[in-house]
């Protein structure tokens, strides 16, 4: 600020044409570079956003634990709190997603951010099913379900809510499947 209001002091005690044009041009580029800096700063608070979401992603895939530490008491409760509203949200509302109509939906675990800012959630057609199809179709509902979710909760600020396929039931369907094979039944079996 001091440079341009030096440049000003000396247009006013009668500088040359020159000077004038030189404080012409460097307030040009001022106004010019602001612009930039606004335009910079709007773009990177879209950006940031992405990156959030992005780093969010990752941390949701390495299961929200920085240093391989386990999740908090508070994080296992607000899990447990969201799971259990958005069942009751999801039995209760007509959501009008052709792809949920009609459709029991399954929530099996929600993980919740240290911050609470984001969550994941499992979940999975009940009975089986395309489970793409409905995550897509959740994913597509999940403004309007953050939203009903901040009426039933009491929360500082309503989780930004991901939507995953569970799939500890096709894991659990297939352990069953070698369990009953006979060649390993006979390995468990008591002599």
């Amino acid at each position: 600020m001091k440079l341009f209001d030096e440049e000003i002091a000396v247009n006013r005690r009668g500088s040359s044409a020159d000077k004038k044009t030189d404080i012409a041009v460097k307030l040009a580029d001022a106004r010019s570079l602001c612009v930039r800096s606004i335009f910079w700063r709007q773009n990177f608070l879209h950006f940031e956003s992405e990156i959030t979401l992005v780093f969010s992603t990752y941390r949701a895939n390495i299961g929200f634990m920085s240093r391989n530490r386990p999740p908090s008491q508070r994080q296992l409760k607000a899990g447990e709190l969201i799971r259990r509203a958005l069942a009751e949200i999801l039995a209760k509302e007509n959501i009008r997603d052709p792809d949920l109509q009609g459709v029991s939906v399954t929530i099996s675990e929600v993980r919740a951010s240290p911050d609470l800012k984001h969550a994941i959630v499992y979940a999975a057609p009940l009975g089986g099913g395309d489970s793409e199809k409905i995550i897509k179709a959740l994913q597509r509902c999940g403004s309007f379900l953050r939203g009903r979710l901040g009426k039933e909760m009491e929360m500082k600020s309503t989780p930004r809510l991901k939507f995953v396929a569970d799939t500890s039931y096709d894991t659990a369907e297939d352990m069953q499947r070698l369990l009953s094979n006979p060649k390993v039944a006979q390995d468990l079996q008591k002599d």
